[in-house]
This record gives C-alpha cells, structure tokens and sequence, in this order.
C-alpha cells in the first residue's frame, strides 16, 4: 500500500476513517511543523485480496526496536495486524548489562499502555515507582526554592488513570519485548532501504533480507533512514549543551521527599529524581558550544561562574 513515516505521533481514532500524522519539517534556520491528514477505510486488521479473492490481515512492517517500535508493535499486535519488527541489536535494547537511566512515564502515557493490554500495563506499574504523588516541579538552583509545582496527581484521580512514575528503561524495553514476542521482532535487522508502490512496501534489510507489508513505521531513531527518504537527509543540530548524567545511593529515609525537581541556573540546569530503591538519578545540563564528545576516559571538568 504505502510507506508512513511517523517523526512524532500518530493518532488513529477507531471512530473516524482518518490518520492524523504530525511531523516537522527542517529547514535552514527555523523548524516548520507539518500535519498531514491522510484519508483511509477504516477497513479493521484485514482486507480482501482481489487478485486472489481471499481476505488476508493488514501486515505492518516496524523499522527500529526501541521504545516506540515495540509500543507501536503490540498496539498493532493486539489489534489483530501481522507485525514484523526489526532491530539491529537487541543487546541495545536491553541494555547491555547497563542501567541506561530511567524514564518517567506520565499518566497519559500508563493510561494508553492499559488501552493496549491491561497485563502488560500491569507488569510496567509493577516494576516502575510512583513519584506523581509527590512533588515535582522547577526550582531555584542556588537556593532550592520551589518556583512551580506540578500536579501529577489530581488529573491521574479525576481522569482514572494510573499515577505519574518513573521506570528503568532497560525494564521497559524488557518487558516490551516479552510483550511483543522475539517471534515478531527480527534481530540483527537494519532496515537501509525501501521501495513502495500502489499494492505493497518491500523493505530491505542490511543482512540482504527483504520483506514485503502493507504499511511500513519508520521508529528507526535520530538518524532514520525511513524519515530521511521520505524527506531527506538532515543532520541534527547541536543544542549547545551537554548532558552529564549519574545514580546516587541513599538509606531512601535520607532521600529528599520529591518526585523530581529541576533546578534552574544561567546556562545549566539539574535534575534530580526518585528512581525508587533507594536511588537518585541526578542529570545536569551545561551550555557549551562545542560538538566534539567527552574523552574515552569519561573524564571531564565541569567548570562554573
């Protein structure tokens, strides 16, 4: 059918034979945003083959394994498509043996999780530690003074959803993966290239592969090559900061009682959140003009005013 690149969100309502897609386009020295609207039947999971008169499920093809392939894997999984996800490395995916930082997963999103599959939901809320219980907003860097404070809690209540909580991401992943199926996801699969008509995409693979859908989801990262063939190669523009990032170990007693607090400075900023187990992660972001990484050391100095 065709090729659909989704840089940011999808939304699909079951109610209205339409797609929303929103992106944005680049260009030298500003950031368009983009919103298609692209028409379909709303037709469910299969369609008839009319060259061969029988129906066959929708099969959707997902380059990239991350975080937002495997979601997008098992909406379309449970809805009843065919899915094939490829991922170039799953040792990335979980981790590597590593922590890789958690991730706050907000009411909206837990709440989307538990439309997908309620057990799967229920297995994420297991291994996350509520923190929109408590309180979480921007502070004063050289005092500590709260300026804002974010409610997490009363539109978690008023809504029904789950509350606010942090995640390791690694366990996310890990847990998206089982969900999904190691059936559906194809290891050591880097999507490089595709081409589509009016009846199909075919995908090829970096190992040779090639696979034939109906619809293919580009969640192949930073650098996609889905996005960049749909609309061009970009690189991405430096932010001028750098991210310095840690875990910190408490008796949780000692543990400062907030779910995460931004403190804001003159071209730095902190943050420091709950990640529950008596853990602190603490990340902090300095303005430096330079692209060039840190020392294989990981040593670097942190100067200040």
């Amino acid at each position: 059918m065709a090729s659909l690149q989704c840089p940011m969100s999808l939304n699909i309502c079951p109610h209205q034979p339409a797609v929303r897609l929103h992106g944005f386009g680049q260009r030298r020295s500003s950031t368009t945003r983009l919103i298609f609207r692209v028409n379909c039947e709303n037709r469910g999971s299969s369609y008839v083959d009319e060259a061969k008169g029988n129906e066959k499920k929708l099969k959707i093809l997902v380059a990239g394994g991350g975080i937002a392939g495997l979601v997008f894997g098992l909406a379309a999984k449970r809805s009843g498509f065919d899915v094939k996800v490829f991922e170039k490395d799953l040792t990335a995916v979980r981790g590597e043996g590593r922590e890789r930082g958690p991730i706050q997963l907000l009411s909206s999103a837990l709440g989307l999780l538990e439309a997908i599959d309620k057990d799967v939901a229920r297995e994420i809320m297991g291994a996350g530690h509520v923190t929109g219980d408590r309180n979480c907003g921007l502070a004063d860097g050289r005092s500590g003074d709260w300026f804002v404070k974010f409610d997490f809690l009363t539109p978690a209540i008023v809504k029904g959803i789950p509350i606010t909580q942090m995640i390791c991401r690694m366990e996310l992943q890990r847990l998206l993966l089982n969900a999904v199926g190691e059936d559906v996801v194809i290891n050591n699969s880097k999507v490089v290239d595709f081409v589509s008509d009016a009846n199909k995409v075919t995908v090829s693979l970096d190992n040779g592969q090639q696979f034939e859908g109906d619809l293919l989801v580009g969640a192949d990262g930073l650098r996609s090559t889905v996005r960049s063939k749909l609309f061009g190669a970009h690189e991405p523009n430096y932010s001028n900061f750098i991210c310095y990032t840690g875990v910190a170990e408490f008796d949780p007693q000692h543990l400062p009682h907030f779910g995460y607090k931004v403190f804001l400075g003159r071209n730095q900023f902190l943050v420091a959140a709950d990640i529950g187990k008596g853990r602190l992660q603490w990340y902090a972001f300095v303005k430096e003009a330079r692209q060039s990484p840190v020392s294989p050391t990981g040593i670097h100095l942190i100067s200040h005013d």
